[in-house]
């Protein structure tokens, strides 16, 4: 703990006086400055560097005895708070996807995907991944629920960063060559979330930043594809460890499904980088937004034929 001295008779009781840190002396809008080892006086009061003038026109020396007899000094001590300012995130990936489901009353399950909107979605998220990846760092937690959405454009924020940690492999490639046979950087095995962790990841201790792309490729399966019930989800999401992506996920999202298979590879070599995806066909051709757009208007009149076989049924039974 720090500790100032300042005169007894300088201050009230109740005062608590202010502390700058840094150098000695007046401040801009006049406030005497009072460094850790300083005393605190007023302006009129210094009258030189080294004593006072008294009202009696005498002179006191700093250092001298009178000096401290006059001016006995007290000790203050000084409390100081840490405060960490946080963002406000208005909700998470997870309660987005929970109430676009909750939402939704088609028997189509795919009809609750918005396309163009959900592939911004993980567009951002991608843009996010690329970013830490070039800093050098993992986050080893990627999922719906440390990934954030804010405001009507749904601004994506990635949190969480709790086990995030260097990309060690990253760090070998600038390095020179290693001549021993246990070559290669570690990290702790067995983080992460289960089912958005990849295999390398829960069983051993050499992966790098591809580990988060097996993440991604489980985070995109799951906004493009609608679940009724929790267990459906786990089940889906874990057969993507053994390549399997669904048939009829397949048949309305193409080229999804193949990046998702590629990005959930049990081979890390395999799997594209964010900026990769960012770059491919994914997001530079509209075969995605046309494609889904064809689907909502076969659904659309799948549903107006079923309205119309109610109303007849319904004429037929008032007749």
């Amino acid at each position: 703990m720090r500790h100032a001295r300042f005169p007894d008779d300088r201050f009230p009781d109740d005062h608590f006086p202010n502390v700058l840190l840094g150098q000695c002396g007046q401040t801009r809008d006049g406030c005497t400055g009072v460094s850790w080892d300083s005393s605190a006086l007023s302006e009129d009061d210094l009258g030189t560097r080294n004593g006072i003038d008294l009202k009696n026109h005498s002179y006191i020396d700093m250092g001298s005895e009178q000096w401290d007899t006059k001016f006995p000094a007290k000790e203050v001590q000084f409390h100081f708070m840490l405060y960490i300012q946080m963002q406000l995130c208005e909700r998470s990936l997870k309660d987005w996807i929970l109430e676009r489901t909750n939402k939704h009353t088609s028997q189509n399950p795919y009809g609750a995907v918005d396309t163009k909107q959900t592939l911004s979605i993980l567009h951002k998220i991608l843009k996010g991944v690329e970013y830490i990846h070039s800093r050098g760092i993992m986050h080893r937690d990627l999922k719906p629920r440390n990934i954030f959405l804010r405001g009507h454009n749904y601004h994506v924020s990635i949190g969480d960063f709790g086990l995030a940690c260097r990309d060690k492999m990253m760090d070998d490639k600038e390095k020179p060559p290693s001549t021993s046979q246990n070559t290669g950087s570690s990290h702790t095995a067995g983080v992460g979330t289960f089912v958005y962790a990849a295999p390398e990841q829960l069983e051993g201790s050499h992966y790098d930043s591809n580990s988060d792309m097996y993440s991604i490729g489980v985070v995109a399966q799951e906004l493009f594809q609608p679940f009724g019930t929790e267990m459906e989800r786990v089940e889906t999401l874990g057969d993507l460890r053994e390549g399997k992506v669904p048939d009829s996920f397949s048949q309305h999202w193409p080229v999804l499904a193949k990046y998702i298979t590629l990005l959930t590879s049990r081979d890390p070599a395999l799997r594209p980088s964010a900026t990769q995806l960012l770059q491919s066909e994914l997001f530079s051709s509209k075969d995605m937004v046309i494609h889904g757009l064809q689907t909502r208007v076969k659904e659309q009149e799948y549903e107006i034929v079923q309205l119309r076989r109610q109303i007849s049924q319904l004429q037929t039974q008032s007749m």
